[in-house]
């Protein structure tokens, strides 16, 4: 807007009457050009130049966003994750070891809700519905209690994650898993084989309590909505991949 101001006002200018009255014979010299530049354009090229270089910054702002965005769609990743992995370059050893604490942690989390699961099938009725969802809120209740007693004695990195996931699981209340059906550790499948689904989100995933690809593909429009919520992925990150479609043909797939 500034710019296609100051060319009407510089066509205003140069079309006025008292720029052409007077004719004159003389040839117009680089020294008078230059002369001209410098005493009666001098503030309009400065406004020029000033508008030129602020168009040019926000150009470059504006593809380093989209840049950022196709690189976070390209990796199915959130900004979370990719500071971390900035952070990650200046402390490799610190970073490996930290991550094997993650996974041994993440084993024995596994561990004890398997110790804790009920082995016995339930009943295709309301009734045991109601009971499997109890007990499966018990579990999680414990295992939410479990994971805030260990915050202590974490670094602040892995506590940062470990809280993340605390959010997250505090959140199952929100997904009608009556529609998605109940999994645990034991009946997961490798949902990282899903576009749009890293590391991360797939222990998102599996703290909020799914696990299996068959829940991936009882989700419907609403409850791909509430699921991004809980995971606090990008909005509407979920149903732009199509997870439930994926999960889908995945399941097609294993069964032929």
């Amino acid at each position: 807007m500034g710019l296609l101001a100051l060319g009407m006002i510089l066509v205003s200018v140069l079309s006025a009457d008292s720029v052409w009255a007077n004719s004159s014979d003389d040839y117009p010299t680089t020294s008078g050009l230059a002369d001209s530049l410098l005493t009666e354009w001098a503030l309009p090229l400065l406004i020029l130049g000033i508008l030129m270089s602020m168009a040019m910054i926000g150009a470059a702002y504006l593809v380093r966003d989209e840049r950022m965005e196709n690189l976070l769609w390209e990796f199915g990743t959130d900004e979370a994750e990719v500071v971390e992995v900035e952070d990650d370059d200046d402390n490799d050893e610190d970073a490996v070891e930290e991550e094997k604490a993650d996974e041994s942690e993440g084993e024995e989390v596994v561990e004890v809700i398997e110790e804790a699961e009920v082995t016995e099938e339930p009943e295709e009725t309301d009734d045991s519905q109601e009971v499997e969802a109890v007990e499966r809120q018990a579990r999680m209740d414990r295992e939410l209690e479990e994971r805030r007693n260990r915050l202590e004695s974490m670094d602040e990195k892995a506590r940062k994650k470990e809280e993340e996931l605390i959010r997250v699981a505090e959140k199952a209340k929100t997904i009608d898993f009556s529609t998605l059906g109940f999994a645990s550790a034991s009946d997961a499948d490798d949902l990282q084989r899903i576009k749009g689904i890293g590391p991360f989100i797939a222990e998102k995933l599996n703290v909020l309590g799914i696990y299996t690809f068959s829940q991936l593909a009882n989700m419907t429009p609403e409850i791909e909505e509430e699921v991004n919520m809980a995971i606090e992925f990008f909005p509407g990150r979920i149903k732009r991949d199509e997870w439930a479609n994926q999960a889908r043909t995945l399941l097609g797939g294993e069964e032929e």
